[in-house]
């Protein structure tokens, strides 16, 4: 086929040819889909395919100096490798290094890969440079770089995320029995003059009482001051052909349950079934659960320690 005004032979592009030009280095592939600029030429492409091919946007910006092909959803380990690829002494700080070791933790919207510097450096793409000094038993070998240990990155990211974000973070870990209470006291205290220190004292008294809320903390302290004791907090309950409950408030040899509503975790539809549900199962077993509200606690203390008595009684 010839172009008549310019007798220049025109290309036939066919269904393929764009998905061609997308492709990207093979290196790529072990590096969760993100490369540099260099890596591509290094893989062959020249300079003028590189350039035109993020010009028309077939690859696009990852995070820092990482592109990814078009259409790709930038997720943490592809933040990590953009990280380690743009700043090879980064390391994974913090929510960034828990995410990535530990993937079951409540989500966390970052909006960009947090990462350790032993110097200043200016905020690139998706990545934020943040300076702290680490020794070497306080990281760990990632695939492509050193990250945070997750336990203490852990501590740290209480300290930096937003006070729902870390609440629903510190549950997580209380009720899944990652640390003991010692070994959170000693990370927390490592991170004296540090920022939010006063929070992780607070989460500290927290995890020394076995509360994985606010809520539970401020139940717990007035049945203290009320001068309650022999109970366990987050204790678990096992019945015949059941899962494993775990319970708020347990006084075990009473066969006495305090459970804590609070409105995040109890509100939808879904949650309150499954409360009841479980109330009948252990009802049926013998046990009498009360359940108190934050409004309770707060406005009517009185009310819910005597009910409570009774029940003991």
């Amino acid at each position: 086929m010839v172009d008549r005004r310019s007798s220049k032979p025109t290309r036939r592009f066919d269904s393929g040819h764009k998905s061609r030009l997308s492709q990207i280095p093979p290196i790529a592939e072990d590096q969760a889909g993100v490369f540099t600029r260099k890596q591509a030429r290094q893989a062959g492409f020249t300079s003028d395919q590189v350039h035109y091919r993020t010009r028309k946007g077939l690859w696009v910006p990852a995070a820092g100096q990482a592109l990814c092909a078009a259409g790709t959803q930038l997720t943490v380990h592809q933040g990590g490798w953009a990280a380690w690829l743009t700043w090879p002494d980064a390391i994974l700080w913090g929510p960034s290094a828990l995410v990535w070791q530990w993937p079951k933790v409540p989500r966390m919207r970052l909006g960009a890969v947090i990462v350790s510097l032993p110097t200043a450096r200016r905020r690139q793409r998706n990545l934020i440079p943040r300076v702290v000094v680490m020794d070497g038993e306080e990281v760990v070998h990632g695939p492509g770089g050193m990250m945070q240990r997750p336990e203490l990155a852990a501590v740290d990211a209480l300290a930096f995320l937003d006070k729902p974000a870390a609440e629903a973070l510190f549950a997580w870990l209380v009720t899944r029995h990652k640390f003991s209470p010692e070994r959170f006291s000693l990370v927390v205290a490592s991170r004296e003059g540090r920022r939010g220190v006063e929070e992780l004292r607070r989460y500290d008294l927290m995890m020394q009482l076995g509360v994985a809320s606010t809520f539970e903390f401020d139940t717990v302290t007035l049945l203290l001051d009320a001068g309650f004791k022999d109970f366990e907090t987050n204790a678990t309950i096992e019945l015949p052909g059941y899962p494993q409950f775990c319970v708020d408030i347990l006084f075990r040899y009473k066969k006495t349950i305090v459970e804590c509503d609070g409105r995040r975790y109890h509100q939808h539809d879904e949650a309150f079934e499954t409360d009841r549900a479980r109330d009948r199962a252990l009802q049926a077993s013998g046990y009498k659960v009360l359940r108190v509200t934050w409004r309770t606690i707060h406005e009517e203390p009185e009310a819910f320690l005597a009910e409570l008595r009774a029940a003991l009684a």
